[in-house]
């Protein structure tokens, strides 16, 4: 029942234009910022990523990132254990 300390996972854009995207998350798992988001060219933007369990067990989830960029979605895969 207690809500786990953030993990962080970080997106880089390399490339020369703005890319649009949006954050899912799945299971027991919570992200900030959720939602869509811009990030500018060069830049970067965190994820913190929590575990929320609501009963006990092994959980898992994913972290998805779709974007306008090449090779999305992005997947991570979570677990964790309450």
């Amino acid at each position: 029942g207690t809500t786990s300390a953030p993990q962080t996972v970080s997106l880089k854009n390399r490339s020369k234009n703005a890319v649009n995207g949006t954050v899912t998350v799945s299971g027991e798992f919570a992200c900030t910022p959720a939602g869509p988001f811009t990030l500018a060219a060069g830049g970067n933007i965190t994820f913190a990523v929590t575990f929320s369990p609501v009963t006990a067990g092994n959980k898992i989830g994913e972290l998805q990132i779709q974007d306008s960029a090449p090779g999305s979605p992005r997947v991570i895969h979570l677990s964790g254990d309450a």
